[in-house]
Formats: structure tokens, C-alpha cells, sequence
């Protein structure tokens, strides 16, 4: 029986020295390397987005160099409507009586052409704006056309 009883404790010895030498258990569930690899893609593209915003808030936007051009874009003064034709008419002093009040906000460049803002909505070229069709719009005033009638509304 004592052969037996030494064989019994050395192989209990050796289990207890293997447990002791492994040290770390096991672990319970395993990741599946798809989603470590989705998450380490999500990772790197939110690292890449923070460091190109970065980079691109350093640069003038458009937007606010037209507002150091023109300083009532800020403001939001009203603008003056004027008839573009020289010789005076008395139809056209009816019209600008009878023109809705449109306030040019600011004009900036957007796609290569200009945009103007008035009452605060920006409009192009072939535009309308509470009945006023939006013939031209330039770096100093917008022409409209109302009823027939070209006028210029610039900055007051």
C-alpha cells in the first residue's frame, strides 16, 4: 500500500505545482477579433476626425472674411433700395413705396458665385424673395427686378 500512497501524493504535488505555475486563470469568454477590429477602425477614424478638425479650425472661413469686407453683415442694417434707371419716373417711386421691405444682411461667395442674405435668407441668382425675382447678385448690391422694374438694394 505504501506504493500506491506515494504515487497518489506525487501526482497530487504535481497538480498543486502546475495551478502554482500557470498563475493567471483562464478567462471565462473570448472576444471575437471581429469586433476588437471593428472597434480598433472606430478608434483610429475618431483619432483622424478630432485631428483634421483641428488642423481646419485654424483656417479663415469664408464667411468670416465677407464680414470684415462688408460690416453691415454683422449689424444687419436695412438696406436702400434705389431704382437702377436714370431718368426719374413716377412710376418708379410708386414701386419702391409698394416693394416689400427686404434688409440685405451680407453677401458672401459660396461655390463661386455670390449669395446674398436678405432677411436673413440666402438667395441666388433666379431666386424670389417675397415676390421680388433676384436678377444679380455682385460684391457690392444685389439687383432685383420687381414688376417689370430694376432696382439695386446695396448697403445703407
Amino acid at each position: 500500500m505504501s506504493i500506491i500512497y506515494e504515487a497518489l501524493k506525487t501526482t497530487d504535488s504535481i497538480k498543486k505545482e502546475d495551478k502554482e505555475i500557470s498563475g493567471r486563470p483562464k478567462p471565462k469568454f473570448k472576444i471575437p477579433r471581429k469586433i476588437v477590429y471593428i472597434v480598433g477602425i472606430l478608434i483610429v477614424l475618431g483619432i483622424l476626425t478630432l485631428l483634421a478638425g483641428k488642423l481646419l479650425k485654424g483656417r479663415p472661413s469664408i464667411f468670416r472674411e465677407a464680414s470684415k469686407k462688408f460690416p453691415t453683415m454683422r449689424k444687419g442694417l436695412s438696406a436702400k433700395i434705389t431704382p437702377l434707371s436714370i431718368t426719374p419716373d413716377e412710376r418708379a417711386s410708386f414701386l419702391v413705396k409698394k416693394i416689400p421691405p427686404l434688409f440685405l444682411n451680407g453677401i458672401f461667395l459660396s461655390d463661386r458665385r455670390y449669395v446674398a442674405l436678405i432677411n436673413g435668407q440666402a438667395v441666388g441668382v433666379g431666386d424670389s424673395i417675397e415676390g421680388v425675382q433676384i436678377e444679380k447678385v455682385e460684391s457690392d448690391g444685389v439687383v432685383i427686378k420687381f414688376e417689370g422694374s430694376l432696382f439695386q438694394l446695396s448697403y445703407p
